[in-house]
């Protein structure tokens, strides 16, 4: 068939001489539509408004559509304002219904630049350096401003030394011609700094002094003759003694030597200490002395604190536990010493280890074993119940002094068996109890 006519169609029965006619006519569409979108897939800047322009041949009308297929806009330009990757969709149909589409996906680019520096405070009359970095994957150029609006200098990086607080601005372009810009303001300070402590002293006596500075930001510190790297000593000089400083501030690299000079005012004779015993049971005392000087004032102190010590040079103590005892003394010219001894104290064990009583004893008259006692050098408080095996009470105490004879009611009694109750308080506070038999022999 030709599709440039109309075409019959004649049909016949062949018998009654009836015809049946019918025509369709045929219509050839423009071999050259097609649709397309000016511009192709593309990167713009971000928030940037972009305009697209759909092309075909005469008489197509054209319908643009979002990822979800949602109608947006006729005609042969859109609009559109993406913050994310975004595809846009373009259906053109010509004057015979016949369609055509094209695609188009959009990426916008989003990039920030940022100032960076050794720190906004830095040491006055020294150089600091600006430094632009960026997040953008594209080629981007920076231009630094001062507050006035004027360019001072190119590049990634911009190196100053103002004498006062002052902003910079950086603008920088990437490829597209996007822009993005920071700000920084950078303070010089003036580095003054300064020893502060007491600089007359007792030998032995501790002094600190500490490096007080009006600048911020990370500084180190050596101190001479000590070697320490912090921003104080503690030292106990025995005689006069210079100690200098060298502070820096690591940021920007710049110094100064700081010095004091610590006088000594000498103390003497030195302190002797002793301890008499310098171990002992719980609750046992012992003699502290210090060698005397009527002139001199003497303060105890306990670690852990225990005793009221009185003032005096040979005060006597009883530890509860294992303890240091230091003692200031205090010369007619104010300077003072110390000295310090450990009276150790035996362990207290508030068990079978340190309370025992007997399991039998043999009350004839013989002198040894006569009395059943108990035994231990901690009881604080107790009580002792003895019971014959009918469960009546012949014996109790509550004094470790007192013991049982193996009497009852004035009446020496036949041996047997008889149980026991015990409850003991430690001078600890804490309690024990014992219960169990023992047996009476003659």
């Amino acid at each position: 068939m030709n599709p440039k006519f109309n075409y019959l169609l004649r049909h016949g029965d062949g018998y009654l001489g009836c015809i049946k006619t019918d025509s369709i006519r045929v219509l050839k569409p423009d071999p050259t539509f097609e649709v397309n979108i000016i511009p192709n897939d593309t990167v713009y800047c971000y928030i940037q408004t972009i305009t697209l322009t759909a092309t075909s041949v005469a008489g197509v009308t054209f319908e643009w559509y979002n990822a979800n297929n949602e109608l947006i806009g006729t005609g042969t330009t859109i609009d559109v304002t993406p913050g994310v990757f975004s595809c846009y969709h373009l259906i053109g149909t010509d004057p015979l219904g016949c369609q055509a589409s094209d695609t188009v996906c959009l990426s916008p680019t989003y990039f920030e630049v940022n100032i960076s520096s050794a720190g906004e405070d830095f040491c006055l009359g020294e150089n600091t350096t600006l430094t632009a970095s960026t997040s953008s994957v594209n080629g981007v150029t920076y231009e630094w401003f001062n507050t006035l609006g004027e360019s001072v200098g190119t590049g990634e990086s911009l190196t100053v030394s103002p004498q006062f607080t002052t902003c910079y601005y950086l603008v920088g372009t990437d490829t597209l011609g996007c822009q993005d810009a920071d700000t920084i303001c950078i303070n010089p300070i003036p580095f003054d700094a300064s020893i502060t402590g007491d600089n007359a002293v007792c030998p032995g006596d501790p002094t600190t002094l500490t490096v007080t500075s009006n600048i911020g930001g990370p500084l180190t510190y050596i101190w001479d003759p000590t070697g320490s790297t912090d921003p104080f000593i503690v030292v106990s000089p025995e005689v006069t003694t210079t100690y200098s400083v060298t502070v820096t501030n690591t940021e920007f690299g710049c110094d100064t030597i700081l010095s004091v000079t610590v006088e000594v005012f000498q103390f003497e004779p030195a302190i002797v200490i002793d301890a008499e015993p310098d171990t002992v049971d719980l609750t046992k005392p012992t003699q502290l002395t210090v060698n005397q000087n009527p002139d001199f004032d003497y303060v105890w102190e306990a670690i852990p604190p225990g005793d009221n010590i009185p003032p005096i040079y040979n005060p006597l103590v009883t530890p509860l536990e294992t303890t240091t005892y230091c003692v200031t003394v205090t010369d007619d010219n104010g300077c003072t010493g110390t000295a310090c001894i450990v009276v150790t104290v035996n362990d207290l064990f508030c068990d079978d280890r340190d309370i025992f009583i007997p399991n039998a004893f043999t009350p004839n008259g013989s002198g040894v074993n006569d009395m059943l006692f108990v035994r231990s050098n901690f009881i604080a408080t107790m009580e002792l119940v003895i019971y014959n095996r009918w469960g009546e009470k012949v014996f109790s105490t509550t004094d470790q002094s007192i013991g049982w004879d193996g009497t009852y009611k004035g009446q020496l009694l036949s041996p047997d068996v008889f149980g026991y109750y015990l409850t003991v308080m430690c001078p600890n506070e804490e309690t024990y109890t014992k219960k169990g038999n023992i047996t009476l022999l003659h």
